[in-house]
């Protein structure tokens, strides 16, 4: 598991008064969406190209609702296998 405290976290959580919006430390912008599946989906690829990156969803209230963890990629006998944790509270 990488060491949370230096890998970038990507923050998903509700935009009032509605959509959702994800917030990442690489791009200093945050991103505007009409729906939580597609904040997680989009949040999710970008995480997935970015390694090592951690997803912190967010509720209303701005407490962790789930977080998942997309570790560097391992190489195994030379072909490269993506680990990803995912912890849900």
């Amino acid at each position: 598991m990488p060491d949370t405290e230096t890998t970038a976290t990507i923050i998903v959580k509700p935009k009032t008064p509605e959509g959702w919006m994800m917030v990442t430390p690489r791009l200093h912008s945050k991103i505007y969406f009409h729906g939580r599946q597609r904040a997680l989906h989009f949040a999710r690829a970008y995480a997935n190209l970015h390694r090592p990156v951690k997803i912190c969803v967010l509720n209303d209230r701005g407490e962790v609702e789930a977080e998942e963890i997309f570790a560097e990629l391992f190489h195994d006998s030379g072909e490269a296998t993506p680990r990803a944790e995912i912890a849900e509270e």
